[in-house]
């Protein structure tokens, strides 16, 4: 399985993510399987009230020179 490419470049998410809800993050790539090509990079992340990076059952994505502050549980998490 050959999912869509995505590039996430030079954004800011502010008070994203559902604290408690599962599946409720800011950048959530969940079952991409092989998702070459992708990439996010020189983001932030500020102030999400669950997690930040979430990677689930998505391989070969480019995550390069992102951020976080003041956030709420894991920054990056890989499932």
């Amino acid at each position: 399985i050959i999912s869509t490419l995505q590039h996430i470049e030079g954004i800011e998410f502010v008070n994203f993510g559902q604290q408690g809800r599962l599946g409720k993050y800011p950048l959530h790539f969940h079952f991409c399987y092989n998702a070459a090509g992708s990439v996010v990079k020189k983001n932030v992340v500020r102030e999400s009230n669950q997690r930040c990076y979430v990677l689930h059952q998505s391989d070969k994505i480019l995550i390069e020179d992102n951020v976080s502050l003041d956030s709420s549980g894991h920054c990056y998490f890989l499932e």
